[in-house]
């Protein structure tokens, strides 16, 4: 059977009416989406935002994923507790250095605390004081 609609990045085939919403293909859509289908589209986003916010690219990410384990680096969670399933990349807002994976707990009680080390041991101290 023809397919109607083919991704021009992977090559997977839509054959029915039913598989034509997993292609972004309609005016509205930027060009470079156009006949490609959302994991393509979803993948070359991470591409992008990873190397221009954080200067790592995909598979230097799931570099850092295998060597946490698949796991968060402060609490050793397996959840990346964010609707996309992945981990954030923590770095420093400083000197733009990648310090690893974290869930989105982890990545937010962070920022609350702006990287302030002495806020984080004074938090620690009152934790173990009570």
């Amino acid at each position: 059977m023809k397919p109607l609609r083919k991704c021009k990045k992977c090559g997977i085939e839509a054959h029915s009416q039913n598989e034509l919403d997993l292609f972004p293909f309609n005016k509205d859509c930027s060009h470079q989406r156009r006949n490609t289908c959302k994991k393509c589209v979803a993948k070359t986003s991470r591409e992008y935002h990873y190397k221009t916010k954080y200067d790592i690219t995909v598979e230097e990410y799931e570099t850092l994923h295998r060597e946490q384990e698949g796991k968060c680096k402060i609490c050793n969670s397996k959840d990346p507790k964010r609707p996309s399933g992945v981990f954030v990349v923590d770095h420093c807002h400083i000197n733009g250095h990648v310090r690893g994976l974290l869930c989105d707990d982890c990545n937010l009680a962070l920022g609350k605390f702006k990287d302030n080390i002495k806020a984080l041991e004074s938090a620690i101290n009152y934790l173990k004081d009570n």
